[in-house]
């Protein structure tokens, strides 16, 4: 083994600073990117449901009546400017609310929520169907999602974002999983919490 001079040592000690410094900066860099490229993903990838023609954003006072909405459950339009918390609203919660809770709904879809509308009456085990729609809604833990009794629904669930619509004739823990996904935070004040 040839020994090393001192001034050999150096050049090699140097020649790894410098490999040790490309490597971390075209990491970095490679880092960035992929970054960019996720946000550009999560902001441009396509939605799922069917989409609704939007109508304008206003909102109005909490007891104010509301206007006709082009879809049922609504999925854009007037609405109050109060929200909902995130949950799972059963019968018994939704009967203690105001009147006329879509309106506080639309507003929790204007910050980018989805709901998941249900109808007890259009299935045998309305026990089995909640406890489905709360573990998906577990998953996410809860964050932006709410469920709700709706009694107009042709269909056991429907699922809402802003804009858009997605009716389930069973429910589907999959296609559930990927309207959250797709919809969730996809609304004019989606970065409001």
């Amino acid at each position: 083994m040839a020994v090393r001079t001192k001034r050999e040592r150096r050049k090699a000690y140097w020649r790894r600073r410098k490999l040790i410094a490309r490597i971390l900066k075209w990491g970095i860099l490679a880092a960035v990117l992929l970054g960019i490229g996720y946000a550009l993903w999560i902001t441009y990838r396509p939605q799922v449901g069917e989409a609704i023609p939007e109508l304008p954003s206003v909102h109005i006072a909490d007891s104010s009546p509301l206007p006709e909405f082009n879809s049922d459950p609504p999925t854009s339009g007037t609405h109050y400017s109060s929200d909902l918390r995130p949950k799972f609203y059963h019968e018994a919660d939704a009967q203690r609310l105001p009147p006329n809770p879509q309106g506080f709904i639309l507003h929790n879809l204007e910050h980018g929520y989805v709901v998941f509308w249900y109808n007890c009456a259009l299935v045998e085990d309305c026990g089995q169907l909640k406890n489905e729609i709360q573990n998906v809604m577990d998953e996410f833990d809860g964050i932006k999602l709410i469920a709700f009794p709706w009694d107009s629904l042709e269909a056991p669930v429907v699922m809402t974002s802003w804009g858009r619509r997605q009716a389930l004739a069973e429910f589907d823990p999959a296609a559930a999983r990927t309207f959250v996904i797709r919809n969730r935070n996809r609304a004019p004040e989606s970065m409001v919490p």
